[in-house]
């Protein structure tokens, strides 16, 4: 599954993943303890100081937005192979969540959650393939420190499936500001290829 992130793997988590073959862990149904572990690793790498000079503007239809304004994540293109997502995010970027009330320190977690949504579901378009369908069926965060609003946010993500056609699968995350850990998570989906 990770074939294409040992260097990075290596680099940033001496090794944290390397006895595990992540495909083995989703032949079957996936436990409790997989995520945790899954989530562990992830948890391990940052690539915050790792940042590609380009950025890629998400389209509207890949998050699934009728309007540009309300794609709130940028992709960020990293110097290094790996299927691990990097995304900035910019909860200022929407007009379609109003809060009555909005904190000056802190981000909400409604807003949080929407980026780690729309930075997932660019990472499993782009990994299923578009010949592909999913559904959320699960989420989970776990909250670390306060996201800040007046410092830039980066969203890591990985999918990772078995290697059947059809199942469930997990695209993980983590948030990091300034080079911390601020929250970390998965999306369970279901999955499947269109015409089976």
């Amino acid at each position: 599954m990770l074939e294409n992130c040992l260097v990075a793997q290596d680099f940033k988590t001496q090794g944290c993943l390397e006895k595990h073959n992540l495909e083995n862990y989703l032949k079957s149904r996936i436990t409790p303890s997989d995520k945790k572990c899954l989530l562990q690793c992830l948890e391990k790498i940052n690539f915050s100081d790792l940042l590609g000079t380009k950025i890629r503007l998400v389209d509207k239809n890949l998050v699934h937005k009728t309007s540009q304004e309300n794609v709130m994540i940028s992709e960020i293109e990293l110097p290094i192979k790996t299927k691990i997502g990097l995304f900035s995010g910019d909860v200022t970027h929407t007009t379609e969540i109003n809060l009555d009330h909005v904190n000056q320190e802190h981000i909400e977690a409604i807003l949080l959650t929407e980026l780690c949504r729309q930075a997932s579901m660019v990472s499993l378009s782009r990994f299923l393939g578009s010949d592909a369908e999913y559904h959320i069926i699960e989420e989970f965060k776990k909250y670390r420190h306060i996201v800040q609003r007046s410092n830039d946010i980066l969203i890591h993500k990985l999918p990772v499936k078995g290697k059947k056609n059809k199942g469930i699968g997990l695209c993980l995350f983590t948030v990091y500001q300034n080079s911390k850990l601020c929250l970390s998570g998965y999306f369970s989906v279901m999955y499947f290829k269109k015409g089976i």
